[in-house]
């Protein structure tokens, strides 16, 4: 028996008594669809996807199959019932002496078309008097994921982090538990600055640790490859400002302060242009930089502006499509305000 959403896990193993006399088995599948992962009463011991809509059952005759049985789950069928809830179907496949393998599917649209969600190949159990009951573990087939990082990847600090791995099926539903998937996923980040260990996913419950080196991250893309299937994803990491740092000061009559302007790429130039409140002023040494090349550029404060808020300038960065901004606090030189109060008559 197999129990989607919960049940027996394993699979029931040994050759096929049967096989001696010539004669057919009966065998007896029993599953359960439509309850929520969530449900306390529920073990997550076999995937059976809540989108999924059709199964199949076929019989393995070593490399030829045919079809045992086929079953839409909605309308209700007569081969299942609702108790507390909860929709059981019962299915019985006959079997003849020669075969090998059951090979269990279910679809996301009826009459087994659409998308895999989930499957198992068992063995055909031990028959007693012709009759046996299947148990099997479904394992579910990862069509995409959701990552990012347990700890938030902070732009240029080298850091080393877990990675929140949420894969899903083809109609989105999450994967939960710790079902191994019907094929192992690998993750290959676009940007070398990102790392995955292991890179390979077995199941839910691998623990998957991301390495970040600190340097510029121009793409968030990770590619996932499982079985024939490939897909792109995003990790969710930080965007890299092209000036650092985000905030500084300047004070009127004191050596200007360097901030450095940064750009990923290999042509181009980034340009600088500043915005202040009434009655501030700065200046920059230079108001380009070229792209690809960590250039230190000075902040001169020329005039103060009267209560000395904060952030009274601001200092954007363009280059294409990457912007950075660095936030300017423009002080009063109060030690020469002061020599000069001194020599006022």
């Amino acid at each position: 028996m197999f129990a989607g959403c919960g049940g027996g896990s394993g699979v029931s193993t040994g050759a096929n008594p049967a096989a001696a006399n010539g004669a057919p088995v009966t065998a007896y599948f029993s599953f359960v669809v439509g309850v929520p992962a969530t449900t306390a009463s529920v073990r997550r011991a076999t995937y059976i996807s809540p989108s999924s809509e059709s199964v199949e059952i076929d019989v393995a005759y070593g490399s030829a199959s045919t079809v045992g049985a086929q079953l839409n789950l909605s309308p209700l069928p007569a081969a299942c019932s609702v108790s507390d809830g909860v929709t059981t179907c019962d299915l019985a496949v006959v079997a003849q002496a020669s075969a090998t393998d059951f090979i269990i599917t279910f679809y996301d649209q009826p009459n087994e078309q659409g998308n895999v969600l989930s499957t198992a190949t068992v063995p055909v159990p031990i028959a007693v008097n012709g009759v046996a009951n299947v148990t099997a573990t479904l394992l579910p087939v990862v069509a995409n994921a959701d990552l990012a990082p347990a700890t938030a990847l902070i732009s240029g600090t080298p850091q080393t982090t877990t990675l929140v791995f949420t894969a899903l099926d083809a109609d989105g539903n999450p994967i939960t538990g710790s079902v191994p998937f019907s094929a192992p996923v690998q993750l290959t980040p676009a940007s070398s600055a990102i790392t995955f260990t292991p890179s390979t996913i077995t199941s839910p419950a691998t623990v998957v640790t991301i390495t970040y080196t600190g340097a510029p991250i121009t793409t968030s893309s990770v590619v996932g490859h499982t079985g024939t299937k490939t897909f792109t994803t995003q990790l969710a990491v930080p965007t890299a400002s092209l000036i650092s740092p985000a905030e500084i000061g300047v004070t009127v009559g004191e050596p200007g302060v360097p901030i450095v302007v940064s750009a990923s790429g290999t042509s181009g130039s980034v340009t600088l242009v500043t915005a202040c409140v009434d009655g501030a002023q700065i200046s920059l040494s230079q108001t380009t930089a070229p792209v690809g090349t960590p250039t230190s550029i000075t902040v001169q404060a020329l005039v103060a502006p009267s209560g000395q808020p904060t952030h009274a300038c601001t200092i954007t960065a363009t280059a294409g499509t990457q912007t950075g901004s660095t936030y300017v606090d423009v002080n009063q030189n109060t030690a020469n305000i002061n020599s000069l109060e001194r020599r006022a008559p």
